[in-house]
C-alpha cells in the first residue's frame, strides 16, 4: 500500500511519502534474445500507440522518420552506445525500430488501417 503503478506502457511506480536509497546495483536484463526483444516491442508498441490514440495525440508523416532517428542518436551517441561495439549499434537500431512502430501504428490507426 505504499504506491501504485501509473501508465499503460512505460509504467512508473508512484510513491507517496519518504523514499529510501538503493545501496546496491540494480541489474536489469529484460531481453534475453533478439527474438524476445522483437516480440515485446510488437506487444508494447500496440499498447503505446493505443494509449496515444486515446490521449488524442496526433502523428505527422515526418515524425514517423524523425522520432526513430532521434531515438537512434540518443541511444547510440548521447548514451554512448557506440562504446558497446556491435551490441550497442544493434540495441540503438532496435530501439529506433520501436519508435518507428509506435508512430507507424499511430498513423495507421489515424488512417483506420490498424485495429
Amino acid at each position: 500500500d505504499s504506491g501504485l503503478w501509473k501508465g499503460k506502457a512505460h509504467e512508473r511506480w508512484v510513491v507517496e511519502g519518504h523514499l529510501g536509497i538503493l545501496n546496491n546495483h540494480l541489474l536489469h536484463f529484460p531481453h534475453q534474445t533478439i527474438e524476445n526483444f522483437l516480440e515485446e516491442i510488437n506487444f508494447y508498441t500496440d499498447i503505446r500507440a493505443s494509449e496515444l490514440v486515446s490521449n488524442h495525440i496526433k502523428v505527422y508523416f515526418w515524425s514517423i522518420f524523425l522520432y526513430p532517428l532521434g531515438k537512434f542518436l540518443v541511444n547510440y551517441i548521447l548514451k554512448r552506445g557506440f562504446m558497446d561495439g556491435t551490441a550497442g549499434l544493434v540495441f540503438a537500431l532496435i530501439m529506433s525500430f520501436h519508435s518507428f512502430l509506435i508512430r507507424g501504428k499511430l498513423w495507421l490507426k489515424k488512417e483506420e488501417k490498424w485495429t
